[in-house]
């Protein structure tokens, strides 16, 4: 018929074979192609939560020495016009050139894209690479999900995440010296302080990044749990120095400042070095419920 009539080329030969290269998991199986990997190859979509999803599952394939290191990542790409719309439309997103800062005016995150990839492994394993570690060691994670609404969080959903981060961790919530919120500049911020009452205490330092960096739906919690984790610095054997995160503190809403408690806003601040190093929580909660809670230690 092709070369009789001309007749347009079928559909079964016009789509390329690539399309089945969009299978979720297929970042996970190139990388292990690239390098010549035969681990756990996997992907995973739990939006905002996914980062601290993977390091959970990294923990326990570390820990059950199944193996010494895990490569986890998370791309987003350049929102589309319907993703935007679809977050405006659920009263997530504003339009226009300004946006919601988190603790300030509340109104709502701008949409972004990227990536970040990190390697998580166990100290010794990376000595024959002659690599050096990060001052940063996880300590523990924990997912659970919220089985309530689709973006509407319950209290007592993400709460289960948390004390399983604690419990993974072997730690008490009153060693926190510094949390990151999932803090979208929406109402919810309100609602995710009273949730971490019981988890941060008052003397603890409170930040939050997602609305200044953008609200990247699996690569989120990977940018804040870095600028969490290194952005703090040791000056001396007595002090930590935590970054800012940008935030104008004459912008935070009052009903926040009303809870005074320690914000991580615009000036460098200086604590004194706990004994067992600073001690980071960072809570990410994911459209559709799924909820991760990652403690770490920075030393």
């Amino acid at each position: 018929l092709l070369d009789k009539y001309h007749a347009p080329t079928p559909p079964w030969e016009s789509t390329s074979p690539n399309l089945l290269w969009n299978v979720p998991n297929v970042s996970a199986a190139q990388a292990s192609m690239v390098l010549n990997l035969h681990g756990t190859s996997t992907g995973f979509a739990g939006a905002c939560a996914s980062f601290g999803t993977m390091i959970d599952n990294a923990l326990l394939e570390i820990q059950s020495g199944r193996t010494d290191l895990a490569i986890i990542g998370a791309t987003d790409a350049n929102p589309s016009n319907e993703l935007i719309s679809a977050f405006y439309n659920g009263r997530l997103a504003v339009l226009g050139e300004s946006h919601g800062v988190p603790f300030c005016d509340l109104r709502g995150t701008h949409i972004s894209g990227g990536a970040c990839t990190w390697i998580i492994a166990a100290e010794d394993a990376m000595k024959k690479f002659e690599i050096e570690p990060l001052s940063v060691e996880i300590l523990g994670a924990g997912v659970s999900s919220d089985a309530e609404h689709i973006n509407t969080p319950s209290k007592e959903g993400p709460k289960l995440a948390i004390k399983r981060a604690f419990e993974n961790a072997d730690i008490s919530p009153s060693k926190i010296n510094l949390w990151d919120m999932h803090a979208t500049g929406t109402p919810g911020d309100w609602n995710e302080f009273n949730l971490i009452e019981e988890f941060a205490p008052k003397s603890a330092y409170i930040s939050a990044r997602k609305g200044i960096f953008g609200h990247g739906m699996s690569v989120g919690g990977g940018w804040e749990l870095t600028a969490q984790l290194l952005g703090t610095k040791k000056t001396n054997k007595n002090t930590y120095q935590l970054l800012p995160s940008g935030i104008n503190p004459a912008n935070v809403n009052p009903k926040i400042s009303s809870l005074n408690r320690n914000l991580l806003l615009d000036k460098v601040v200086e604590i004194p070095a706990p004994e067992d190093g600073l001690i980071c929580g960072k809570l990410s909660m994911g459209l559709g419920g799924t909820t991760s809670c990652v403690i770490a230690r920075v030393k």
